[in-house]
């Protein structure tokens, strides 16, 4: 029975705690996001070598606005690597994004909310993997000579990275806790703008995405999607190309056993309805001369009504990252909700308040107090928008200002009371009795700059 406002989840859970037995969130994300120039070209080798730092250059073909044919070529730099299986996290990540009808350039969601959306196992040790794979995605550098940009109908030669983050650092002493820790990814603004205002989504099947275990089967389907999106075939590929450029096989792989790995991959698509499963793989292919073939795919049943983008945002407030951080402030699933419709707009700082509130929350241990501080903030959000984040920011600096010259202080009298050595130096003996805090503007400029 369709859902409506008298016996929709939401609606049923109204005025229940949000941190109830149920999950917060659905498993899985049903759609992922890339961009028809990303899928254009692999990323990296398919042999990943952990730690090892990579330089990848792939190439492309494009037409100009003149008709011309052209090569593009893509650079990609990671000082620790970069795995096939990151692309899963960089998709997913955008997909969550960009599933905010006004999506901003900074997400924050517990890694709890993040491997479930993925589909990744629960738990410390999947937990840690996660933070390895956004590591290693923060620390690329992409280099694209002919980008294609919809919005302005052209190449364009960028340069970008993908992302930076903001983790709270690993402290084996609360394991428990680790799940609920709000994790900050910030895109790059400008990859940010180019995915937002250049309008070659590529959206795909999460689901199906996961399920094809090999990354060459992931990439392939990828560009496949972007293809049979409006033809029914490839263009004529040299396969070759195709398996090192698109799918990341290495370069000194013999023809042969190259037609093998694609035959596999062939197979598999066929399996998911991707490429025509009717077709003997072996038609696929066209020998040019000795150790030479192209390649031509055909559209399997999966794309054969044109795909429209999915419905956006999220269907349920639970799907919506900012849900389970508020739910840390024992907010009923109903309050969540009102919040959320609410600062639809201004959830970015929602989210900041919250967790402010709940650092606040670890340090009294009173969780009355920091619903109430959480209110506070959302009244000072609601008369003055971001305006209102940097005042909120400031106090925050304040109270643990405050905190840290007490603490100082505290520790400057116990070390007065003690007796004074024989072997105690003069400055020992000044440094004992005299008390120095920096004032607040010196000291927060210590904190911002990590001295």
């Amino acid at each position: 029975m369709a859902d409506t406002p008298e016996n929709s989840e939401d609606s049923r859970n109204a005025g229940k705690p949000a941190r109830s037995g149920k999950p917060l969130a659905r498993m899985g994300l049903d759609h992922g996001m890339s961009q028809v120039s990303l899928v254009e070209t692999a990323l990296s080798p398919l042999d990943y070598q952990p730690g090892t730092p990579l330089r990848h250059v792939s190439e492309f073909v494009y037409y100009d606005s003149q008709r011309q044919r052209r090569t593009g070529t893509v650079t990609v730099k990671a000082p620790g690597g970069l795995s096939p299986t990151d692309e899963l996290v960089l998709y997913g990540m955008l997909a969550i994004t960009f599933a905010d009808p006004k999506p901003v350039a900074e997400l924050t969601a517990t890694p709890h909310y993040l491997c479930r959306q993925l589909g990744l196992p629960i738990g410390g040790d999947h937990y840690d993997r996660l933070r390895e794979s956004v590591h290693r995605l923060s620390e690329v550098v992409y280099r694209n000579s002919a980008w294609w940009d919809r919005q302005r109908g052209q190449h364009r030669d960028v340069g970008f990275h993908f992302l930076s983050h903001d983790l709270p650092t690993a402290d084996e002493r609360r394991p428990e806790e680790q799940r609920r820790e709000p994790w900050t990814i910030l895109w790059d603004p400008l990859f940010f703008r180019l995915m937002d205002t250049s309008r070659g989504f590529v959206w795909f099947d999460f689901e199906t995405f996961r399920a094809l275990k090999n990354p060459a089967a992931r990439r392939g389907y990828l560009l496949l999607r972007k293809i049979f999106h409006h033809r029914e075939t490839t263009p004529r590929f040299d396969m070759c190309a195709f398996a090192t450029q698109q799918l990341g096989y290495a370069a000194g792989l013999e023809p042969k056993s190259i037609r093998q790995k694609l035959k596999s991959l062939i197979a598999t698509w066929q399996e998911q309805g991707i490429v025509d499963p009717d077709a003997d793989p072996d038609t696929f292919f066209e020998r040019q001369g000795p150790g030479q073939w192209t390649l031509i795919l055909r559209r399997g049943p999966r794309f054969a009504e044109p795909a429209a983008r999915p419905s956006l945002p999220a269907a349920r407030a639970a799907d919506h990252p900012s849900y389970e951080i508020l739910s840390h402030l024992e907010l009923t699933h109903q309050e969540i909700v009102e919040i959320q419709t609410r600062y639809r707009d201004h959830l970015v700082y929602v989210v900041r308040a919250a967790q402010i509130s709940q650092s606040m929350q670890r340090q009294t241990g009173n969780s009355t107090d920091a619903r109430a501080i959480f209110r506070e903030y959302l009244e000072r959000i609601d008369a003055r928008g971001e305006d209102a984040m940097a005042e909120i920011e400031r106090n925050r600096s304040r109270t643990i200002y405050e905190r840290r010259k007490q603490e100082a202080e505290e520790e400057w009298a116990r070390r007065a009371q003690l007796p004074e050595r024989a072997d105690e130096s003069i400055a020992e003996a000044v440094f004992r009795h005299t008390f120095e805090f920096p004032d607040f503007e010196t000291w927060q400029a210590g904190e911002e700059s990590g001295l």
